[in-house]
């Protein structure tokens, strides 16, 4: 089971506890009255969705769970404190229930609008409910109770959906694809709030909370809740549904180790009606961002996959993907159930090797399917299916012939409206460190090579610094080269884009989401100019204030970003680790595994020229690794770092990883096995004090607040337009 996140969780979401709790129940009589007085304020109202305060409320979720003040606050409040929120007038919801126990009692539903819960009425498995006069910030979520059935969903905003429902006041599934109430919207209603550590109090929050959320562990979330229902998974005594074992982390834990319910869970979402499903191309963006979970408590330094569908009105499109292709073209059509399918004009076997039994092979990817599961006003969630065969590669091409399918879930983003419109601005003369590509020997594709420093020169011409290795290998650290890879740039008339070529490639950039003291993250596209290979990616963009300073000393204790900048997990152990470095060169490593801080490992320390690299050390007291008492011989990394950005007291810059072992034929060697963006914390000691770097942290209590991470216009599918509202800006 594979450590994917550290961050502690700001609320524990403990075992499941209690039916249900008290709410404010709200008479017809004054519904009907209020409808009538909202009425009037609804065609000029504007709808607000701040984000979540801290503090905790004595309010609980359906299942027990303590919520946030801020998302606790029925009436809601205007940015001033003074009064509530204009009510949102009068919405009809009308939704269905998906996947039942059979032969299960009558489903109960409740529509739940702030503090105040609506009664819904129930015909079979569909259910509509009329609410009026809730504040428009009030987050609204639907409820259902059956036999062995505890579903729920959240909707958003009551502003929000009063939108959505246009001039006839009547919120449908085709509008509103949360209505339809699953084991799918349960379990992300659940994995979201355990990323946040509460309740989302805003469509904003709730938004980067569904793509913070990993792929494996929604899917086998809702293949649980859905397997309970159905009877498939037995339950236990202690539980009456199958959110009720949900809650129990451990025994979700333990689902991984079953590889009978790990083959069931696999493609379960894929199975499933497609749960907001696409009309027409026109109604998704032309040019869809796709990738895997991105934290929401950090700015997003890379994912794990990441495509970019880049469609035309004739059908057609490029499927760009994180591994390079020479021919991304497919044709594209939408399936009557609400799917896009993507055939590849020319199948094209890309080489790779197959751990699993020792062997190259070519994969051809086959087939593409996009299915939609959530949609909202900035980001969606997707489904993505892959079928692909692939060929043992041998001397005369009759290696045996497997088939198979991948899926993923993946967030999605208009990529135009992602984009920060200011761009990059004037670049002469400064230097920026960004992610880089480069032609792979064997295969003549394209690989990421190193997250490396740019120089930005006056006229269009730059250099590529310190892009290869930092150190040899003995662990000893290369001085900075003179020189560097020449390279061209150039940025497009809206300084949107940054156009760097180098080594017989073009990459071009662009600055999406948030951005701090001058960081963003930055989408890539990379091309060899030779083959046509190409690939997108994901990456992180740190610009150098001052190029010429460095850090004086990595001496102090500091925390590493490691798995900190990844998203929260709900099934792996939280940690992190603790690096201590002294004047004498040594460092000890802790890492801490959800409260346990085990004995440190001893490494050292080196610096020169503004960067520091962690290495194994040779020899140390007491004598209990491998590496300490066989230094020759033994497996050991090294961990490279250059601050580039210092912010009060975290430092980023570049992180490398180095691989160290013995040959047994030319002695030891090291490899770079991975270079990135990264961060570290001082927590104390000299890291604290003057160290070198500008300080930017007092420049942000001055500074205009960040933009939203997507510019306001309008959401894809809008059906405010149709039934003559006009729509409000969000």
């Amino acid at each position: 089971m594979g450590i994917r996140g550290n961050r502690p969780r700001l609320q524990r979401l403990d075992a499941y506890s209690g039916k249900s709790v008290k709410r404010i129940k709200t008479g017809l009589a004054i519904v009907a009255v209020l409808g009538v007085v909202a009425g009037a304020w609804a065609a000029r109202m504007q709808w607000a969705s701040p984000d979540t305060a801290s503090g905790v409320s004595n309010r609980t979720d359906s299942r027990g769970v303590a919520l946030p003040a801020s998302a606790a606050a029925a009436a809601g409040k205007r940015a001033n404190g003074s009064q509530p929120l204009v009510p949102g007038g009068i919405v009809t919801l009308v939704g269905e229930v998906v996947e039942l126990a059979p032969g299960g009692r009558p489903m109960s539903v409740v529509v739940q609008v702030g503090a105040n819960d609506y009664p819904a009425v129930v015909q079979g498995t569909t259910y509509s409910v009329r609410v009026s006069g809730a504040p428009s910030n009030a987050m609204v979520k639907v409820v259902v109770e059956s036999t062995r059935v505890h579903y729920e969903s959240v909707l958003g905003t009551y502003g929000r959906l009063h939108v959505l429902a246009g001039a006839d006041n009547t919120l449908s599934l085709s509008e509103q694809p949360a209505l339809r109430v699953s084991p799918y919207t349960t379990a992300l209603e659940y994995l979201a709030r355990n990323s946040l550590g509460h309740a989302a109090g805003s469509d904003r929050e709730f938004e980067l909370a569904v793509r913070s959320v990993y792929s494996d562990e929604l899917e086998n979330a809702a293949y649980l809740i859905s397997a309970v229902s159905a009877g498939t998974i037995a339950l236990p005594t202690l539980f009456a549904d199958g959110y009720g074992m949900l809650h129990d982390r451990d025994r979700f834990r333990d689902l991984y180790y079953d590889t009978a319910f790990l083959a069931a869970a696999k493609g379960y979402l894929d199975r499933q009606a497609t749960q907001a499903p696409v009309a027409s191309l026109a109604n998704i963006p032309v040019k869809l961002a796709m990738m895997s979970a991105l934290p929401w408590h950090e700015l997003p330094m890379n994912a794990d996959q990441f495509f970019l569908f880049d469609r035309s009105a004739s059908g057609q499109a490029l499927f760009l993907e994180s591994i390079s292709l020479p021919s991304p073209y497919y044709n594209v059509s939408v399936l009557p159930n609400g799917v896009i399918d993507l055939q590849p004009w020319n199948p094209y076997p890309n080489q790779f090797y197959r751990a699993a039994d020792n062997t190259n092979v070519n994969r051809t990817r086959v087939r593409y399917q996009l299915r939609r599961l959530f949609q909202g006003a900035d980001y969606s969630q997707w489904v993505v299916r892959l079928d692909w065969k692939e060929q043992v590669i041998t001397w005369d091409d009759t290696g045996a012939i497997e088939t198979g399918t991948d899926y993923f879930v993946l967030g999605g983003v208009d990529m135009d409206r992602w984009i920060r419109p200011e761009g990059w601005g004037n670049l002469n003369g400064k230097q920026v460190a960004l992610p880089t590509t480069c032609p792979e020997q064997n295969t003549l594709q394209v690989i990421q090579c190193a997250f490396a420093r740019q120089r930005f020169n006056i006229g269009g011409t730059g250099v590529q610094v310190e892009p290869g290795e930092k150190m040899d290998d003995d662990f000893v650290l290369y001085p900075v080269a003179a020189d560097g890879v020449a390279t061209t740039w150039s940025v497009d008339v809206a300084a949107r884009s940054l156009s760097v070529g180098h080594d017989m490639l073009q990459s071009t950039y662009w600055k999406v989401d948030d951005s701090r003291y001058g960081m963003s993250p930055v989408v890539y596209r990379s091309r060899d100019t030779r083959y046509g290979y190409t690939r997108v990616g994901l990456g992180f963009q740190i610009p150098e204030n001052t190029p010429q300073q460095g850090a004086l000393t990595a001496e102090g204790d500091w925390w590493a970003d490691d798995f900190r900048s990844l998203p929260a997990t709900y099934m792996d152990y939280e940690w992190q680790r603790r690096v201590q470095r002294d004047g004498a060169n040594n460092a000890d490593y802790r890492t801490y595994i959800e409260g346990t801080w085990p004995t440190p490992t001893r490494h050292q320390w080196s610096f020169a020229n503004g960067a520091w690299l962690d290495s194994r050390a040779l020899v140390t007291a007491p004598m209990t690794t491998c590496a300490e008492i066989f230094p020759a011989i033994c497996y050991s990394k090294g961990t490279y770092f250059r601050p580039l950005l210092r912010a009060g007291n975290r430092y980023y810059g570049v992180r490398e990883e180095y691989d160290h072992y013995n040959n047994w034929v030319n002695g030891s060697d090291s490899l770079r096995s991975r270079s990135r963006a990264g961060f570290y914390d001082c927590l104390s000691g000299p890291c604290t004090g003057p160290n070198g770097l500008v300080d930017l942290a007092p420049v942000a209590a001055t500074a205009a607040p960040a933009r939203p991470a997507v510019a306001a216009r309008a959401a894809y599918g809008s059906r405010a337009a149709i039934k003559g509202r006009a729509a409000v800006a969000h």
